[in-house]
């Protein structure tokens, strides 16, 4: 006997049935295609499930509002006419790609947030959303319906593929997975071919889609005053930069991530943002252009070659868009690298930023300072005369004179450079302007960590800075402390300092000197 038919064999209502059971009887009872009684088959002697109707089962029907029996009839009307159609199409609002009027995401934005779910869950899930959905809306029901949706959108990603051995770029046939600076027989027999490649997105038309869900906070002629700093658009950087009214800048961004924690793999994802659009709604519709994967980091020259020629079209063409009703051309242009210390020196091509010669911003050749006889660090110490700063001029010099000496001798860098990097063919990139500072790692997680751990280390009891025995008395002065509307954290214990996150580092900095106004001495503050 079945799972659940042992609960409706009984000629009698069963007072005990499970809740779990309960509800997946009442799930079957009410699906568009339930199954009926045959009404030649006779029910004396014989196990066949009885629908669960309110007549058999009382206690599982809670009282119900009174209906016209017009809606039922319009309402089996409208499921006839449905299921006639095939499954895969959802609605006619499909054609404008929502999944339907007025709905927050799309077909394939739907499609993947149900795969991302258990195979079983995903099927509960499919079936709860069929009830509470109405009628005109069909929804795809198996695993294979779905990624039959998304097989649909391949269009709007591309491959590009990369050699395993030196990862070097190949382009988008699938037969060149074959390196010609490697050996051909070596790579044929260590990789699988069209193994290696890196996704490259349509994100044309994303920018399209932020700007027209957006267009209420585009301010083409939003002038602020020469002191006020709120926006990378109040940048003196910025008001350089040679554009039209209409046109937009963007920010690109990467870093890596490893997705398992025993693996070597990694992801880098390369995202963008508009720079027009307020803050709080850039960070909700970052872009991502491109994905890599792999069982190292990427190979810069590799991962960014096919995104650089997409850069200059958008600078040079622009895209068209919807502005309250007027079609706008508007250019695209992208001056700005946000990334921290480790992805920017990759990025850029540079030492690392631990080694000689690795600010990107000017010349000095750092020192090598011992904490101990097996701890060192690269420091910048403060030059008399300052260090010459970097120019877009001078970074090509150094890169002519590195190839130079790559000619004649075994040299793996010069002046911090160690290769061409592909941001210097972006038609409106700056090489020396457009990095910005890692304010993060080496302000708030850097020199300002620095020095108030050691004002509380234990281990400097014995010098004048050391305000140790105060840790208590603070602790209860902070759980006073007011934090600003800026912040996105409180303030948490200093004896909990080691716990601290950069946005609490930050918070640090405006309330510290307050809090240690008569606690640390003057020299030190």
């Amino acid at each position: 006997m079945g799972r659940y038919k042992v609960y409706t064999s009984s000629p009698k209502p069963l007072k005990h049935i499970p809740r779990r059971t309960k509800q997946r009887l009442l799930q079957k009872s009410l699906r568009p295609h339930g199954s009926q009684i045959p009404k030649d088959v006779s029910l004396t002697n014989t196990a066949i499930p009885v629908p669960i109707t309110e007549e058999n089962y009382p206690e599982m029907f809670p009282p119900e509002l009174p209906t016209s029996t017009d809606d039922n009839e319009n309402d089996n009307d409208d499921r006839s006419s449905v299921n006639s159609e095939k499954e895969e199409n959802f609605t006619d609002a499909s054609k404008a790609g929502k999944l339907y009027p007025e709905a927050r995401i799309s077909e394939s934005e739907s499609a993947m947030l149900i795969l991302a779910i258990r195979q079983k869950a995903m099927e509960d899930i499919l079936e709860l959303i069929e009830f509470h959905t109405p009628v005109s809306i069909q929804l795809p029901k198996t695993k294979y319906k779905i990624k039959k949706c998304l097989a649909s959108r391949k269009n709007s990603t591309e491959r590009h593929y990369y050699c395993q051995n030196c990862l070097c770029y190949l382009g988008i046939s699938p037969a060149s997975h074959v390196c010609d600076q490697c050996n051909p027989t070596e790579t044929m027999a260590s990789s699988k071919p069209n193994e290696n490649y890196l996704l490259l997105f349509n994100f044309e038309e994303a920018i399209v889609d932020v700007l027209e869900r957006n267009t209420k906070w585009i301010n083409f002629n939003n002038p602020q005053a020469d002191s006020a700093f709120t926006e990378i658009t109040d940048g003196e950087s910025y008001k350089q930069i040679v554009k039209a009214t209409t046109d937009f800048t963007c920010s690109l961004n990467t870093d890596g991530m490893s997705p398992f924690k025993s693996s070597l793999h990694q992801i880098w994802p390369l995202l963008i943002s508009i720079n027009e659009i307020p803050y709080k709604i850039r960070r909700q519709n970052c872009i991502l252009i491109a994905l890599w994967f792999g069982e190292s980091k990427p190979k810069m020259c590799s991962f960014l070659n096919p995104v650089v020629k997409l850069f200059n079209k958008l600078s040079r063409s622009g895209l068209k868009w919807n502005f309250h009703g007027e079609t706008l051309t508007s250019k695209i242009l992208f001056p700005i690298l946000v990334c921290d210390s480790p992805a920017r020196s990759l990025v850029l091509g540079m030492t690392q930023h631990n080694g000689m010669y690795s600010c990107p911003f000017c010349l000095h050749p750092g020192e090598t300072f011992w904490a101990s006889e097996n701890s060192h660090k690269t420091i910048m110490p403060h030059l008399r005369h300052g260090a010459e700063i970097r120019t877009k001029e001078s970074f090509l010099s150094t890169l002519r004179e590195l190839r130079n000496m790559l000619n004649s001798s075994n040299a793996k860098s010069h002046l911090g450079i160690q290769e061409a990097s592909q941001l210097l063919l972006v038609n409106s990139f700056d090489i020396c302007e457009g990095p910005v500072y890692d304010y993060m790692h080496t302000s708030l997680l850097g020199v300002v960590r620095y020095f108030t751990t050691a004002w509380f280390d234990s281990r400097n009891n014995s010098d004048p800075f050391y305000i140790g025995t105060h840790v208590n008395a603070m602790d209860n002065i902070v759980n006073f402390v007011t934090v600003p509307t800026a912040f996105s954290r409180p303030l948490r214990k200093i004896s909990q300092m080691s716990y601290w996150k950069a946005s609490e580092w930050k918070l640090w900095i405006v309330v510290g000197p307050l809090l240690l106004k008569n606690i640390l001495p003057e020299q030190y503050r």
